[in-house]
């Protein structure tokens, strides 16, 4: 299979057409981004570009594949920025065990600060057993549990 890197070099030279400003434009000597080149055609068992005397032309099948390959580094792209949107701001869902105990005390005011700082973040609350919960836990059924001491158990303090 293609590497990520490969399809950069071949969406830049599709947009170019030219081997140095493509080079350039990806940080690469010219040598190293032909050779790049070279190494995805004989790993699809097809040219992508006619080498012409002014620079390169999309072959068909290089035409066909273009768009795919721009696909592919467009959800690469997406997944690094919502991977960077949740890095500085959590979201998503959290499971979360607690007693009846201890949950009805602390929770509301965790609650609310979460909600304010994280409004994006969803957490589920379940009540239960400590040691029910720890086990819980422990087989991923939740994310993480709020329980009194002593708690024993791998992995868990």
């Amino acid at each position: 299979m293609a590497k990520l890197r490969q399809f950069e070099i071949f969406a830049k030279l599709a947009g170019t057409g030219n081997m140095s400003e493509a080079a350039m434009a990806l940080g690469l000597s010219q040598p190293a981004l032909s050779q790049q080149l070279r190494s995805l055609e004989r790993r699809l068992g097809l040219k992508l570009f006619e080498r012409l005397p002014k620079g390169l032309q999309l072959t068909p099948s290089g035409r066909e594949l273009i768009g795919p390959a721009r696909m592919v580094l467009s959800a690469v792209k997406d997944f690094g920025d919502a991977a960077d949107h949740f890095a500085a701001r959590p979201a998503g869902s959290i499971r979360f065990g607690v007693t009846p105990t201890i949950g009805p005390y602390l929770m509301p005011a965790v609650i609310k600060v979460l909600h304010r700082r994280y409004p994006e973040l969803r957490l589920f609350i379940r009540e239960g057993i400590p040691a029910l919960q720890q086990a819980e836990l422990a087989a991923g059924e939740l994310d993480m549990i709020l329980s009194p001491m002593p708690i024993s158990g791998v992995g868990l303090h």
